[in-house]
């Protein structure tokens, strides 16, 4: 291989120790207080353990170990299949040492293709993108479950990784990749494929549940950084309009009616709105029915949902044809039910309405 590397499989540096007794693998992990025994009844388990156990082993040397053994590669493949599953693999480019690229899980469903067919032909994914994450440099790919973290020596590697498949790239760093599934054929996409914008197809990946291995949700990553927001935004002006507040009582039609009868109308209605309509809008939908306080941040409870209460919108209105209301910006303060007016000039107001 180019370089004198090669891919080198190992045991997940969370595993203390792991050893076959019986048809069980018994593993300690860094995080456990005990060793667990696990049903991993495999013919080839203890020497493909013995085998990735300390530094790991490359690629082409465990293929000449598998030579030996009833089954020959396809048995080692499954011991390592199934450790992947099981999030106890890790994977290095060159050096165990010192490597200068090492491949991370990002969920359970992910093991490279060590069959993978030669690079020829395809090229990096046009989803991949290389960016960084704290210190290092990260290799990621929407399609992916992995990513490949580029360490100190190997950021001369960045020019070869991002021209996988093409003339004269590094044949063993685009066996890494294809083994990854990090390249795409060369030619034509079909249409299914096609139709995906970069950003698009990132977003739909990244926010679904439980597809990658990142964490999702509260997190609250800055929680000893920094405070959080307040609940309530405070007060922007001292010109405030209180406005009416509705009660049960003042209802409206059944769901069925309002949905059979809704129709989209882009143009300004001949009749203003008036005032109490829409602070019974607002009611309706934007105030802040209470405050719920929490240890990590104070939440506002409004009439319409939100993920985890967090109502992150603040509601600005700009006012044209209103009865009841002098032309303007307002923003619109939920936990009191009020408008406060706020500075804006003619030629502002005209570019918002326009």
């Amino acid at each position: 291989m180019a370089g004198g590397l090669s891919l080198v499989v190992r045991l997940e540096p969370a595993v203390r120790e792991v050893a076959m007794v019986g048809r069980a693998m018994r593993i300690a992990m860094r995080s456990w207080p005990e060793p667990r025994d696990i049903p991993f009844d495999f013919p080839a388990a203890a020497p493909v353990l013995a085998w990735i156990g300390g530094p790991g082993m490359d690629l082409a040397a465990l293929r000449g170990k598998a030579a030996a053994l009833a089954g020959g590669w396809s048995s080692v493949a499954d011991v390592l299949a199934s450790l992947a599953r099981r999030r106890l693999l890790a994977w290095a480019y060159g050096d165990p040492a010192m490597p200068a690229l090492t491949v991370e899980a990002l969920g359970g469903r992910f093991a490279p293709d060590y069959d993978a067919a030669p690079a020829e032909g395809r090229r990096l994914s046009r989803f991949a993108y290389l960016h960084r994450d704290g210190t290092r440099l990260v290799l990621e790919c929407p399609e992916v479950d992995a990513r490949i973290v580029v360490h100190a020596g190997g950021q001369a590697l960045v020019p070869a990784l991002l021209s996988a498949g093409t003339e004269g790239s590094d044949p063993a760093l685009d066996r890494l990749l294809a083994a990854c599934g990090f390249l795409e054929p060369a030619g034509a996409e079909p249409e299914s494929r096609r139709t995906w914008a970069f950003h698009d197809r990132l977003f739909h990946e990244e926010t679904r549940a439980n597809v990658s291995g990142r964490v999702q949700g509260g997190t609250y990553r800055f929680k000893n950084a920094f405070p959080s927001p307040p609940a309530v935004k405070p007060p922007m002006s001292a010109e405030r309009i209180a406005l009416p507040q509705f009660d049960k009582a003042n209802t409206s039609g059944s769901l069925w009616s309002v949905m059979e009868a809704r129709v989209s109308r882009r143009g300004p209605g001949r009749r203003p709105l008036h005032r109490d309509e829409l602070a019974h809008l607002l009611w309706r939908v934007a105030r802040v029915r209470k405050v719920i306080r929490t240890e990590p941040q104070d939440l506002p409870s409004r009439p319409m949902p939100a993920g985890g209460s967090l109502n992150e919108l603040e509601f600005y209105l700009v006012v044209h044809r209103c009865d009841g209301l002098t032309p303007g910006l307002y923003h619109y303060a939920g936990a009191e039910h009020v408008l406060e007016k706020l500075p804006a000039s003619p030629a502002v107001l005209a570019s918002l309405l326009d």
